[in-house]
């Protein structure tokens, strides 16, 4: 590869035609993103510290540019790139980074990789290049307007052969995700987390396992990403009916085995996540359920955002009205027992009509 690569990005301060400002070493690995690509090291006990403490002031989530873009910047600088709003030029770069060695992050918001679908399908994952898609701004964001929600990331991306997804569900899981993205060289790996404060005391999982939460025996729960911490929330309102739920971390597709036996065996399974519920992460659990159960499986209910644009508005009063906070949740789950044990489909319940 040639020491510098001339880009959009990279302009002179009057304007005018692009000239390169950083150069790229092969075997140093890099990050690219909705603003910024930066470069991970190819080895994973190489991998910097730096790299994976995303979030740090606060404890939220966020990859923004008063993140860890200038931290990561300044102790990198010839890893690190700064592509504009360039969604397609940065997914495209990354690949060719990667069929020469270089491990890149590409760090754009959710809902702005839509822009580049084709790239991501086309250039990446029909080749099996081992790059990274950090995906901030997941899920509902707020008070930023429709074209901000981050509602089709999971949709889209688990259906891209060869992709693995992951949905960090508190701070600490974050790092272990990007350290375990790194391992996977077999094809592309999308990490994505919300705007919205990380929570910090669930505890971590390994590998790409789901994780279980809480064990109960009424129904399953099944919640992606920051929905774990809601799921929380209505096991509590649930407990008051002396109803209770096992709750399971889905961490990552493809959908881990162990989770999906321990659902199959239960009367009912709600799965929540932070994006459209057509084609979504409850969709494919749905279809997984289907294609091992006999007629005596467990009832779905998929809860997620509609297929509309989602209006402006803060978080907690977004997931109020589409009914996927602790109580839209829990009246779901309720509604869902009592429709069971209506049609003599969950004879253990008990109770839950008080």
């Amino acid at each position: 590869m040639p020491r510098n690569i001339p880009h959009s990005g990279q302009r002179k301060s009057g304007g005018g035609s692009p000239v390169p400002r950083r150069s790229i070493l092969k075997g140093l690995g890099l990050a690219v993103g909705s603003g910024a690509l930066g470069l991970a090291a190819p080895s994973v006990r190489a991998a910097p510290a730096t790299v994976v403490s995303w979030a740090s002031a606060g404890q939220r989530w966020e990859f923004p540019q008063r993140g860890v873009y200038p931290l990561f910047q300044k102790k990198f600088p010839g890893r690190f790139f700064d592509v504009g709003i360039a969604e397609g030029h940065a997914v495209t770069f990354a690949g060719g980074l990667a069929t020469q060695g270089i491990r890149p992050v590409v760090a754009i918001y959710s809902t702005f990789l839509n822009r580049a679908w084709d790239q991501v399908v086309y250039d990446v994952a029909l080749h099996r290049l081992p790059v990274i898609f950090a995906l901030d701004r997941a899920g509902i964001t707020g008070d930023n307007g429709p074209s901000h929600h981050g509602v089709y990331d999971l949709a889209l991306l688990t259906k891209v052969p060869g992709m693995t997804v992951f949905a960090p569900s508190s701070f600490a899981e974050v790092g272990v995700m990007l350290r375990e993205a790194l391992r996977i060289t077999s094809g592309p790996v999308a990490l994505r987390w919300p705007k919205t404060p990380a929570p910090t005391g669930h505890g971590v999982g390994t590998g790409t396992r789901a994780r279980l939460v809480l064990e109960g025996r009424d129904l399953c729960i099944l919640a992606v990403g920051k929905m774990v911490e809601v799921a929380l929330e209505a096991a509590e309102i649930l407990a008051v009916d002396a109803i209770r739920p096992t709750i399971w971390d889905v961490r990552a597709v493809p959908l881990d085995e162990r989770m999906l036996t321990a659902a199959a065996r239960a009367p009912l399974v709600v799965t929540v996540e932070d994006g459209i519920a057509e084609g979504g992460v409850g969709s494919l659990i749905t279809s997984a359920l289907a294609r091992r159960r006999d007629d005596r499986g467990p009832r779905v209910v998929v809860l997620g955002t509609p297929l509309a644009y989602l209006p402006h508005g803060k978080v907690p009063d977004l997931l109020a009205q589409l009914g996927l906070d602790g109580a839209g949740i829990a009246a779901a789950a309720v509604k869902a027992l009592r429709d069971l044990e209506r049609a003599g489909g969950a004879g253990r319940r008990r109770g839950i009509d008080r």
